[in-house]
């Protein structure tokens, strides 16, 4: 169950990373946000923590200190990571691992870069 995280303790305590609403949604509907923001108007973004003191904020009105950027050759992993889970015994916890361990290798060179 997701619960309702302040930004600024967020943006203290984490190495948050921005998205807009649709960015990546094919890579993030397989995953469980972790924390949602809100505000006067109602939900800002949702947070997704994926190891490494990363959290992905995406929505409305998402935070960070750099964009996240996922190289095409990640996204052709994940993609074949998602045609295994289809046709192999591979469980959906192994699946949200394994798709996490490659979004904070993305993580990890965007923030390098910044």
């Amino acid at each position: 169950m997701k619960y309702e995280a302040k930004k600024n303790r967020l943006l203290h305590d984490m190495r948050c990373l921005c998205l807009g609403y649709c960015d990546y949604q094919d890579v993030f509907k397989y995953l469980d946000a972790n924390a949602y923001t809100c505000g006067v108007y109602g939900w800002n973004a949702d947070i997704y923590e994926v190891g490494g003191n990363f959290a992905i904020v995406t929505g409305y009105r998402p935070f960070g200190k750099c964009r996240l950027v996922i190289r095409e050759d990640a996204l052709e992993e994940i993609k074949a990571l998602v045609q295994e889970y289809t046709t192999s015994a591979m469980g959906s916890e192994e699946l949200k691992g394994r798709i996490k361990d490659i979004i904070k290798e993305e993580c990890y060179h965007c923030w390098k870069e910044d």
